[in-house]
């Protein structure tokens, strides 16, 4: 005869009301107890939802997926791929956005681990916490693009230093030699590019000074109002580096607000190759990634995890950093009466750390 919520609340000594908020995944139970009461609906066979049913059969056929902003096009394609490539192997996807925040990344995570995810694709990562919080829970996870320092998880990025050093070398190549960095918020994504940004110039004997570092918020507002502090300078830059394509928009459109012409008064480069950065108004500098293959590894090394015994290891932690390409468009040309360098632009080859 089929379990039922009685059953399970006097094995589990709690009340019906309380396997009932557990099974239908409300929030007002403690941990301990839901764990309790959840063990009992598997020892039962007791699938009266989705969660619970999962618990049972050990699998839901279901991943989360956590980026820090949708509205980034980069973010919405690598969750377009992934839908793609998920949904091809048997898997649904959840999708949350956590706005850069690591309050609502907390949040996200404990819904994800209340709803009994198979496993988790972590592409915020604001710090150690969230990751600590999956492990906990025995949530399989790996990183995509955003990790941090110490990092022990599974991670698939961008080799970022090699990248901003080959995109400040061929600005350095055209002739500039007062180049501007625009970022978002610091994080270790952000210190590799300005590593790499740093890089360029210490070795062409030219100046890194915190003047030309300009940082507000990660988006078009962001980028306009980051480049326009920088133009203000007495001794402004001729040349931007921004770390996205979107803050790169942004810088453009300070420029024209100050009546400078792109590239002839200011270069600009980007990183992602968005799909706006290849339009004919835009013609965009950038550094472009192969997104399918970044999906598809994290995917795939999702799936060897989640196939792990409990307790074994699915094999050495995955540490891939993938190369970017330099895409040379409009946006960039040599400052006023300067005669621009030859340069080789160079493509980094793909780095695996063990």
């Amino acid at each position: 005869m089929r379990a039922t919520i009685k059953d399970i609340a006097r094995l589990a000594g709690v009340s019906a009301q309380t396997v009932s908020n557990v099974v239908n995944d409300r929030p007002v139970v403690g941990e301990a107890t839901r764990r309790r009461v959840l063990d009992v609906c598997r020892q039962l066979s007791y699938t009266p939802n989705a969660a619970a049913r999962g618990l049972v059969t050990g699998s839901r056929k279901v991943i989360g997926l956590v980026v820090p902003h949708i509205g980034n096009p980069s973010y919405g394609d690598l969750i377009a791929t992934l839908t793609r490539i998920a949904g091809a192997a048997g898997y649904s996807v959840v999708v949350g956005d956590t706005g850069w925040n690591a309050g609502p990344e907390r949040e996200l995570l404990r819904s994800l681990i209340r709803q009994s995810v198979d496993g988790v694709i972590l592409a915020s990562g604001n710090d150690a916490s969230g990751l600590q919080a999956l492990r906990d829970a025995g949530v399989p996870t790996v990183l995509v693009f955003n990790y941090f320092e110490g990092c022990d998880a599974d991670v698939f990025r961008i080799d970022n230093l090699a990248a901003f050093r080959m995109v400040t070398r061929h600005l350095i190549g055209l002739g500039h030699r007062r180049i501007g960095f625009v970022r978002g918020l610091m994080s270790t994504v952000v210190k590799a590019r300005e590593d790499g940004w740093r890089s360029a110039l210490a070795e062409a004997g030219l100046e890194a000074g915190d003047e030309l570092i300009s940082a507000s918020t990660f988006d078009q507002h962001g980028g306009h109002a980051a480049v326009t502090a920088l133009l203000g300078l007495a001794d402004r830059p001729t040349a931007v580096v921004c770390t996205s394509d979107i803050m790169a928009c942004g810088a453009m459109d300070a420029a024209a607000d100050l009546g400078l012409d792109v590239p002839r008064d200011l270069a600009v480069t980007g990183f992602d190759d968005i799909f706006v950065a290849g339009m004919r108004r835009v013609r965009l500098t950038t550094l472009r990634y192969d997104r399918a293959r970044l999906a598809q590894q994290a995917f795939d090394r999702l799936l060897q995890v989640m196939a792990a015994p409990p307790g074994q290891s699915p094999g050495p932690r995955q540490s891939i950093a993938l190369s970017c390409e330099l895409v040379v468009r409009g946006s960039c040309g040599s400052p006023a009466g300067a005669d621009p360098a030859a340069t080789r632009i160079r493509t980094p080859k793909e780095v695996a750390r063990p």
